[in-house]
């Protein structure tokens, strides 16, 4: 069976469509051949320059892998996966090497892949049924290093919801987080087409009646007099209240914390989500106060917090690992999960033509 351009344009499309902190899209890829696909690893300014650390963007890297994958055995490729081949150097974070056969293999989360998006809407408060946990946990089967918890005691809930809204409470009180929260914010929908980062601000799902408010708390010499008022932990507390309108809270906990394990624990975030749509559920990452807590292992980020924020930060991350008995192993995934209408807005993303390089003359073969 002959190999096209076609099919790989079209397993890329797929690829692009994969989650990203701060829809960040922090890859490219190369196409050496028709057998041969690489991803390399592309920070952006939301990395180098904001408080996260690289960690999260190895868990977008994961999913971009195994959301073209799932693509590619639907156009009847067998894929075999290389992480990390020390010899295309350090950016190169995986190859994915691809043999024709005759039948295609349509994988049932193929269907969700163009549609998944993040749902910031409050959820029906309806417990998962049996079919959907059994669905979820199957899910993982292809990651064994990765294991599911899911948590529906709302006392417990109340909990992790605290935790969580840690990291909400310091994008509106400390003035790095701050800086790069509102920097990722594209007001418009226009501006949002042409920049095909970060969100589009009707994807947060802020009440109506906000926005113009909104948009003056980037002015940080505004929101830091509000501050005084207590404005960031009403917001926070709002925002528990969002949390806590959901079926359950889960976890993916993985083994180890290497940029591998993180690519890992990525493809298997990709199935999760995928899965989580299949079976009509909606699902919202609350990742943020996590990746904090691992910035706070790198000096220049460190510094970016008080000592008090550096204690909150990790009193948060205690008790989220406390919440899913997590013991010796690493949460790269806190998510919120339930029933209810999905989203009515999604943010762009990056084209092809920004984000793939074709080696020279392969374009040419039809």
């Amino acid at each position: 069976m002959e190999r096209s351009v076609d099919d790989i344009q079209y397993i890329l499309t797929a690829a692009l469509q994969a989650p990203s902190g701060d829809n960040n899209q922090p890859w490219q890829w190369v196409v050496r051949d028709l057998a041969t696909l690489e991803l390399y690893y592309e920070p952006g300014p939301q990395t180098t320059d904001s408080v996260f650390t690289s960690a999260s963007d190895y868990v977008s890297l994961g999913a971009a892998c195994e959301s073209a994958c799932i693509a590619a055995r639907a156009r009847g490729y067998e894929t075999r996966l290389e992480p990390f081949p020390r010899e295309k150097g350090e950016r190169c974070v995986a190859v994915l090497r691809l043999t024709k056969h005759s039948q295609e293999s349509i994988d049932p989360l193929l269907r969700c892949l163009l549609t998944r998006a993040t749902n910031r809407n409050p959820f029906k408060r309806t417990s998962l049924t049996t079919a959907q946990r059994a669905a979820l946990r199957s899910s993982l089967d292809q990651t064994p290093t990765v294991t599911l918890r899911l948590c529906d005691d709302r006392a417990l809930m109340r909990k992790i919801a605290k935790a969580v809204s840690v990291y909400d409470e310091l994008i509106f009180g400390n003035y790095a987080v701050h800086q790069g929260f509102f920097s990722t914010i594209n007001w418009t929908k226009q501006q949002d087409r042409l920049r095909r980062k970060g969100f589009y601000y009707p994807t947060l799902a802020a009440p109506p009646h906000v926005e113009l408010a909104f948009r003056l708390l980037r002015y940080w010499s505004l929101q830091r007099l509000l501050n005084v008022f207590g404005m960031q932990k009403g917001i926070a507390a709002r925002n528990r209240r969002v949390y806590m309108s959901s079926g359950a809270f889960g976890a993916l906990l993985m083994l180890g914390s290497t940029p591998h394990d993180y690519f890992e624990a990525g493809r298997a975030v990709e199935r999760f989500w995928l899965t989580a749509q299949l079976n009509g559920l909606n699902l919202q990452p609350m990742t943020g106060i996590l990746y904090l807590g691992a910035s706070l292992q790198a000096p220049d980020k460190a510094r970016l917090f008080t000592p008090a924020e550096r204690a909150r930060i990790l009193e948060a991350n205690r008790s989220l690992a406390d919440a899913f008995a997590t013991d010796s192993a690493t949460l790269p995934f806190v998510f919120r999960i339930g029933t209810g209408p999905g989203p009515r807005f999604r943010t762009s993303r990056r084209p092809p033509d920004e984000v793939v390089i074709w080696a020279q003359g392969m374009l040419d073969v039809r």
